[in-house]
């Protein structure tokens, strides 16, 4: 309740206290609205088939990739008017110096730009996101450090002073209210002006007509700026194209085989007193499997999925879209990931956990009920470089040290690349069940027994990609993809498993269960 003293109105504590609160509000506000502005109108680094890349937003409403001196192709964005620009920038270098130079694999990652723009343009709008995120953070953070130190040098001002400056920002106008208001509202404005630059327009281009070529694909709308560009996609996008819609086919009827094989099959329906887990390996960048075994984890309810290695070819930045097709086509299942000798522990495993894949990381972690032991291959290859020595004494090295983690833990399970860093776990009994991959070929568990009546085993994942020694896993299968659902009881013990083949001829077959060997 309000006071008069001598002609003078006293106000409440709580009035007193609020104009101090809303300026504070008020420049945290205008912090994070002026960062995520600016943070919006920033280039931000992006991977874009082999290229880097950075991307920006526009209010031309359209999606832009622009190529340089060659030209650019335009599509209409599916965010209402806001668009993004994405600039191609050069092949990184350490794609460029690999001895011998892998084209095939450049090639490959043009496919897959070309093939999936959703996924582009996803990660595109992805980063810039993160980015304003990000700038929000930082700009409320400085504008609430600018509010409060705006706060206490007002306060520590002579009574004169601080009538002098609220009569500088509040005139006289004819409400008290109402031109607290428009002061406020006005220097918020002036801060967003002064930090904000403008968004950047894409830049005007000459009309073109939509590309014929690009009909019935992903591109189907877009149209191409630049007489060079233009020419080297009208040679170029039948080819691809024609490749697309085989390998798109080739997959599509797999996958359809594959629900119609489970369908036929009551058995299958999974028993909730057990849990599933889906093994996949090596799948080496086919991204065309992934409608596979996402089916697969669907159909049969996997509760779980592991990833035993060697999801890339190379481990390099460019092949984010190997994990983000991988991650896609899994949803919502947890996911474990062993990186191999074809992933890189930094890049693979930052683009893995980006994704929401748990990443071994040589500590036992507890992932989706169970306990969990694994770690990188200590070994790095690049497709088209020499091969690994198979006798390296790392392996051996890692071997023993999991071991004696494992050893003093007692995991579940045990995922290590290389079956030969995980034989002296299983020979040891030290964990339930050890899985790997690595040499493409499906193995049936070895098993081992401790003389108590106990037994574990080490099981070998084949290739789910369908890889072959010195190639790409690019378009339809040449050999058969291999990959296997493991059923455990409730105390985590391993009870038998299904396989699934994909054969080249795109035919599915689902074993029977097989259980565990005693």
């Amino acid at each position: 309740m309000e006071r008069n003293h001598g002609g003078l109105v006293e106000h409440p504590d709580w009035r007193r206290h609020l104009a101090p609160v809303a300026f504070v509000a008020a420049g945290t506000a205008v912090g994070a609205s002026a960062g995520a502005v600016y943070a919006a109108s920033s280039p931000t680094p992006v991977e874009a088939g082999p290229h880097q890349a950075t991307v920006e937003l526009n209010s031309t409403g359209m999606y832009k990739i622009d190529f340089g001196m060659i030209g650019n192709i335009t599509m209409p964005s599916d965010q209402g008017p806001v668009g993004a620009e994405l600039d191609i920038l050069d092949v990184p270098a350490e794609d460029t110096t690999a001895e011998p130079f892998d084209y095939e694999h450049l090639a490959t990652q043009y496919k897959q730009l070309f093939a999936n723009p959703d996924h582009v343009f996803g990660r595109m709008q992805e980063s810039v996101v993160n980015q304003v995120e990000q700038g929000a953070s930082k700009g409320a953070a400085l504008g609430l450090v600018l509010a409060m130190s705006g706060l206490i040098a007002v306060k520590t001002m002579s009574t004169e002073k601080q009538q002098a400056l609220r009569t500088l920002l509040v005139p006289e106008g004819p409400h008290p209210a109402l031109r607290k208001v428009i002061a406020t509202g006005g220097l918020m404005g002036i801060c967003a002006l002064l930090v904000a630059p403008d968004i950047p327009n894409a830049s005007a281009d000459s009309p073109s007509e939509p590309v014929a070529a690009f009909a019935g694909t992903p591109f189907e709308g877009a149209t191409v700026h630049g007489l060079y560009l233009r020419s080297i996609i009208d040679e170029v996008a039948p080819e691809v194209i024609d490749f697309i819609e085989d390998t798109d086919g080739f997959y599509e009827q797999a996958e359809t085989n594959f629900e119609d094989a489970f369908n036929e099959r009551s058995s299958l329906e999974k028993d909730e007193t057990r849990s599933r887990v889906m093994i996949i390996s090596d799948v080496h960048c086919n991204i065309g499997m992934s409608r596979v075994y996402g089916a697969v984890a669907q159909k049969f309810a996997a509760d779980a999925v592991i990833d035993a290695g060697d999801a890339t070819m190379s481990g390099t930045p460019v092949e984010e879209e190997c994990i983000a097709n991988e991650a896609d086509a899994l949803g919502d299942t947890p996911r474990f990931i062993n990186l191999g000798n074809h992933d890189s522990p930094q890049v693979t495993g930052e683009q893995a956990r980006n994704h929401n894949f748990m990443v071994a990381d040589g500590t036992v972690q507890e992932f989706a009920g169970f306990t969990i032991l694994g770690a990188s291959d200590p070994r790095r290859s690049r497709f088209g470089a020499p091969d690994i020595q198979p006798n390296d004494s790392r392996i051996a090295e890692q071997g023993q040290t999991i071991r004696d983690i494992a050893c003093a833990s007692e995991p579940d399970i045990v995922v290590i690349h290389d079956p030969n860093a995980g034989e002296p776990t299983a020979e040891a009994h030290c964990a339930t069940l050890t899985i790997s991959g690595h040499v493409h070929e499906q193995a049936e568990p070895v098993v081992y027994e401790d003389g108590l009546g106990n037994a574990n085993y080490h099981f070998v994942q084949g290739t789910t990609g369908g890889a072959k020694e010195d190639s790409l896993v690019l378009g339809a299968l040449n050999d058969p993809a291999v990959l296997s659902v493991f059923e455990f009881d409730e105390d985590n013990q391993p009870l038998g498993r299904y396989d699934i083949t994909v054969n080249p001829d795109s035919s599915v077959e689902i074993s029977s269960f097989k259980p565990m060997p005693r």
